[in-house]
């Protein structure tokens, strides 16, 4: 997604391919970039090496922040239920 967002990006430099230098690398290479940015979002990490400059840039990574909020806190609940679990036996 967050390459493909790049790519929808009515100005190209303004986009994080470009920004990163990796415009005119292959697919392997910015593939991995694109995953470093969203592990680096779910993790909530967030180097700041890469980020968000164009609104659908913006867009896709308030989406990203959502849903890596809404896993961490399934993951969260899942564990306290766990151990509430194992507590009462």
């Amino acid at each position: 997604g967050w390459y493909l967002v790049a790519w929808m990006v009515n100005d190209p430099p303004q986009t994080w391919l470009v920004r990163r230098g990796i415009l005119d690398e292959g697919p392997e290479i910015q593939w991995l970039n694109a995953i470093y940015f969203v592990l680096t979002v779910f993790t909530t990490v967030g180097f700041g090496d890469i980020y968000a400059v164009a609104p659908e840039e913006i867009v896709y990574t308030m989406f990203l922040m959502m849903l890596g909020t809404i896993v961490q806190s399934m993951i969260i609940s899942e564990v306290i239920a766990l151990i509430t679990d194992v507590d009462s036996l």
